[in-house]
């Protein structure tokens, strides 16, 4: 979405969302990373003044100043720590947050979509990643959130 666009839904009040008691607008200095290990699967990186760290369970992204953009769960175990109380389905997702969503599609190629709630007094999207049609795991449970995606826009 366009900063300058207005968001395609009533705002909804995202400002207890956290992925391990972090959110976006805080800044990198204030927080103590040093709790949580890397993840050697991915490199870090610095594009156009963003930069991104990936941890166990979460990735990062934040600004030259260390004001943090993005967050992203890479885990089922961090998805649970969005709220201290957890998530576990998009179900629970629409009890806390109620109906003011749009879905769309997240990436095409690997058949994902996502519903997106904004909050417009804090320039805040969350995004609940899911994937289109019924998928399992190797424990024949039914996967409904893939990732959760926390973002300044």
């Amino acid at each position: 979405m366009n900063r300058k666009e207005t968001p395609p839904v009533p705002s909804t009040n995202l400002s207890g969302l956290t992925i391990y008691g972090m959110k976006p607008g805080q800044n990198i200095k204030d927080l103590d990373f040093g709790k949580y290990k890397k993840n050697s699967d991915f490199q870090e990186k610095v594009v156009k003044n963003h930069y991104y760290k990936y941890y166990k369970d979460f990735s990062v992204v934040y600004d030259s100043d260390g004001n943090i953009i993005k967050l992203k769960t890479l885990s089922l175990n961090a998805i649970q720590h969005v709220w201290l109380i957890g998530i576990h389905s998009l179900d629970d997702v629409t009890q806390r947050l109620g109906n003011n969503f749009v879905v769309s599609k997240y990436d095409k190629a690997q058949r994902l979509s996502s519903r997106d709630y904004y909050d417009n007094a804090n320039k805040l999207r969350a995004r609940f990643v899911f994937p289109e049609g019924d998928v399992y795991t190797t424990n024949n449970q039914k996967i409904s959130l893939v990732w959760v995606i926390l973002e300044k826009y």
